[in-house]
């Protein structure tokens, strides 16, 4: 078990806990806001998870996949696997790690890597996929942002989408987000679809994810898909980045 942002094993180029985990892992050592969390790896065993729990701040917890194939530039896996929030205990913390770990061997997950010609998941204890327990954040908004426009390849700009809650009502299409399109230089809106809910950021929340995604893509040198929060007392958290997987111009 390691914990996010500690002098671990999580530090090597092959990550061992996965490239979810291990891209949050670099972020937190360096000063990001990510919540904090540890790291079962390849489903090993889960030793005091009460311990584990108090140490990054007690429940409510959200538990996520994290697997060496995921968050590739080629396939990003997302919505694939089973993520669970706001567990609450330790029982029903052992229930969501086995159903997040049996989740690699769906026929969904299978049909995902045949149609990127990627091999099927092993499965057992030695399989590519660790588990990732997080404290939960308490979101106001929360979303995903491009560094780079994905719908035109347009570098200067940044997409922004953006619902109320957690973010898992976004990536699971519970709802239509609101889209922002945004110049990086001069802030400058280039769009704005209100969605669902129709969601305004401030300026200055708009201005904190730009300069959020200038770092993380100079951080991984690679244009990023961000996930983000910003919580109820209005602080921003990073729960996620990955390298853009697909740009449609």
């Amino acid at each position: 078990m390691f914990y996010l942002g500690e002098k671990t094993r999580l530090g090597n180029t092959a990550p061992e806990g996965g490239r979810k985990a291990h891209n949050l892992h670099l972020l937190r050592s360096r000063g990001y806001p990510v919540p904090a969390g540890f790291v079962i790896p390849d489903g090993g065993p889960t030793d005091d998870l009460p311990g584990a729990v108090r140490r990054i701040g007690g429940f409510p917890v959200a538990v996520r996949s994290s697997g060496r194939l995921e968050d590739l530039e080629g396939a990003s896996f997302a919505g694939q696997y089973e993520t669970f929030l706001h567990i609450s205990s330790v029982e029903d913390l052992n229930v969501s790690i086995q159903a997040c770990l049996d989740s690699a061997n769906s026929a969904r997950v299978r049909e995902y890597l045949r149609s990127r010609g990627l091999p099927p998941a092993p499965t057992g204890r030695g399989a590519p996929f660790s588990v990732l327990v997080q404290k939960m954040v308490d979101a106001r908004f929360a979303g995903v942002a491009f560094s780079m426009d994905p719908m035109d390849g347009r570098e200067e700009n940044f997409l922004l989408e953006v619902c109320s809650g957690p973010g898992e009502r976004l990536v699971s299409g519970y709802t239509s987000p609101s889209r922002y399109a945004v110049a990086f230089e001069t802030m400058e809106s280039i769009s704005y679809d209100p969605g669902d809910e129709d969601v305004r950021l401030s300026p200055d929340q708009i201005r904190q994810v730009r300069d959020f995604l200038l770092r993380i893509q100079s951080e991984f040198h690679c244009p990023q898909d961000v996930e983000w929060a910003i919580d109820r007392e209005g602080l921003f958290w990073i729960l996620q980045a990955r390298p853009i997987t697909r740009i449609q111009i």
